[in-house]
């Protein structure tokens, strides 16, 4: 599951849904964790891409020709629809489309490009109480279909919640390094970005939901502080506490962003398309 959208608490933020099909209207409902409605039903405002391709591209391309960029925009999805492919915009320069990462498949000339994408303003009057285990139900076309997405209403989306005690508290002989020989408020918020470029790093389907405050973040963080800490020192015993807290990182990491193998469809065989979230719930065949 991708990270969810984020409302910064008392100021707002935008949400956005796309989708593959052609739509004409929808409303945004934001719903708690605990099913209550933080606002809405609230009308939500259309961006589509209709065009097809100029010319055919291959597998590994970075770039798509387009007969027409309306619409088409930095960061917006769309479909390449003959052998259909998600592909997200990077940025445009009259209608050569430069994309985030390569195609992985081949498309012929004159292939669809479509997409539809609502969007809502989230005013500081809506984002008015913190949650952060919340969805957005997009009515789409009056309710002929509804789409959720995961959203989470918090004052600091990207703020360390990770402290100098907790870096202590799991390597207490860090006591004896004064503020002078090391800036640990600064090591700690480069622990936090390392953190968060390896979430980044995700397949997005495969992205458990996690949020800066959380205990796992905490941890993370204190694991990449001290990777980059006794990765600088050339004793033993900090390259065996290297080590040591260089896999503790990979595993916690692993736990929201990791999948492992198992027999999904219980068939007994384990196969590529049975990898698993560790959160993945199955149900064994009887």
């Amino acid at each position: 599951m991708a990270l969810p959208q984020h409302i910064t608490h008392g100021i707002g933020g935008t949400i956005s849904v796309y989708l593959k099909t052609r739509a004409d209207n929808a409303t945004f409902t934001a719903i708690k964790g605990d099913g209550s409605v933080a606002f809405g039903p609230v009308n939500a405002t259309l961006s589509s891409v209709d065009t097809t391709l100029n010319a055919a591209v291959s597998s590994g391309g970075f770039q798509i020709n387009v007969g027409s960029a309306a619409g088409i925009n930095n960061a917006v999805k769309c479909w390449i629809t003959d052998d259909p492919e998600e592909v997200l915009i990077k940025s445009i320069a009259g209608t050569v489309v430069a994309l985030r990462r390569p195609l992985t498949k081949d498309h012929a000339s004159n292939a669809a490009v479509q997409g539809t994408q609502f969007s809502y303003a989230v005013s500081s009057a809506e984002a008015n109480s913190t949650f952060w285990d919340g969805r957005i139900m997009a009515n789409i076309d009056g309710g002929s279909s509804l789409v959720y997405t995961a959203v989470e209403c918090g004052k600091y989306p990207m703020e360390r919640i990770a402290t100098i005690q907790d870096l202590f508290d799991e390597q207490p002989s860090l006591y004896h390094q004064s503020m002078r020989e090391q800036d640990w408020e600064r090591a700690l918020d480069k622990g936090l970005e390392d953190v968060l470029k390896r979430v980044a790093k995700a397949d997005p389907d495969l992205r458990a939901r996690v949020y800066p405050a959380s205990r796992e973040i905490v941890d993370a963080t204190v694991y990449a502080t001290l990777v980059m800490f006794y990765r600088r020192n050339s004793s033993e015993e900090a390259g065996q506490l290297y080590d040591r807290y260089r896999r503790e990182l990979s595993e916690e990491v692993e736990i929201f962003c990791g999948t492992a193998p198992g027999d999904r469809n219980q068939d007994g065989t384990v196969t590529a398309d049975d990898r698993v979230t560790p959160r993945t719930v199955r149900l064994v065949r009887s």
